[in-house]
């Protein structure tokens, strides 16, 4: 943290965090471990849904007018199009490089900054197996508590007699045989009392998380062989299932991982970097769009929800429609394959002056 010398003749504001502070954050993401971690980057998470609830960074603000405002993502040297999907326990360390001398060598690419991802590799040395495995709960930080349909009609009613002072005219939405229904809730058709917050949420969801790696060498090869699962369920209640048998309604994704970085000593001076690695996504969620707004405004007495399998609505009010949406509209399923496999060769130069050497690399990503 602070000024780190990069090169011979530069030093920039660098910030580092190693791969132990990752591992040890519960988040589903690598942006979300970054959340308040290093000085100079900015964090914003817009969504919580699973899946799509990574966390939007700036480095020290926005360095375009115009363009992409995201910063320049390499991975082990190679330029990487989504790294959120990689698993913690692959990471050895995470340099982000924040001013413009850091980001020189990118040129205008690192005009947003740069994040330097270093995956972990193997060491001289016996075969280490790694195994990790944690099982956590996510709950939202305070759900809405509605009130009833009895002090609901009360209130309705009150609202709509101090609005006659304007309009002149008083006429109550609930008939007093109404509001008696309400009280005594021995109508729960016709005059229901639905908590649509409970119905719809639970308290906690589901987050789960595992990873077994090996890592070793000799001196010809070094290797590190990693494979991870990662599942996450949203917050909807498991009883919206049972309403429409056959039907799952709940958010979820879940991701595999797999890594294998190998280093090989050809010769004195040749050594060879193969890295392969792939992760498979899939993300399961619902096509209604305002779901949660809807569920915070609905009153609790429109509808007494699904009666002997069907959805039943007494009045037709914005917003009536909740169940019609949410088990009508289907769901999407989304599953992503990402391929990623990089060669690289050194070759040192040291005869001629120490610490010079030449490298190439190939790489591919799909």
């Amino acid at each position: 943290l602070g000024s780190c010398e990069l090169g011979p003749t530069i030093t920039g504001s660098v910030s580092e965090i190693g791969g132990d502070l990752i591992t040890q954050s519960p988040q589903p993401n690598i942006s979300n471990t970054l959340v308040g971690r290093m000085t100079g980057l900015l964090t914003v998470q817009r969504e919580g849904e699973p899946g799509q609830n990574e966390t939007t960074l700036r480095i020290r603000g926005q360095g375009t007018f115009s363009g992409s405002a995201e910063p320049l993502v390499m991975i082990d040297g190679i330029e990487a199009k989504n790294y959120n999907n990689l698993d913690p326990n692959e990471i050895e360390n995470i340099t982000v490089l924040k001013d413009a001398s850091a980001t020189a060598v990118y040129g205008v690419r690192g005009a947003n900054g740069v994040l330097l991802i270093t995956t972990k590799r193997g060491e001289l040395g016996k075969p280490k197996l790694s195994i990790s495995s944690n099982v956590g709960f996510n709950s939202m930080i305070e759900l809405k508590e509605n009130t009833s349909s009895y002090p609901y009609a009360l209130a309705y009613n009150e609202a709509l007699r101090y609005n006659s002072y304007t309009t002149g005219t008083y006429i109550p939405k609930f008939t007093e045989e109404d509001i008696e229904h309400f009280r005594t809730g021995d109508d729960p058709i016709f005059h229901p009392d639905v908590d649509w917050m409970d119905l719809f949420f639970k308290p906690t969801a589901l987050q789960t998380k595992h990873n077994v790696s090996i890592s070793g060498g000799t001196k010809l090869i070094k290797y590190f062989v990693s494979a991870g699962y990662f599942y996450q369920e949203a917050g909807f209640s498991n009883e919206l299932s049972e309403l429409a048998p056959g039907y799952n309604a709940q958010h979820s994704y879940s991701r595999y991982n797999l890594r294998s970085n190998f280093d090989f000593n050809i010769t004195k001076r040749l050594t060879a970097s193969l890295q392969l690695s792939s992760q498979v996504d899939r993300r399961k969620g619902q096509n209604t769009s305002y779901l949660l707004d809807k569920v915070y405004n609905m009153p609790p007495w429109p509808s007494p929800g699904i009666v002997d399998g069907k959805i039943v609505k007494v009045y037709d009010i914005y917003g009536g429609e909740i169940l019609e949406d949410f088990l009508g509209s289907g769901y999407s399923l989304n599953v992503n394959n990402y391929l990623t496999t990089s060669l690289r060769f050194d070759y040192s130069l040291d005869f001629i002056t120490p610490g010079l050497k030449v490298h190439s690399a190939i790489s591919y990503w799909n």
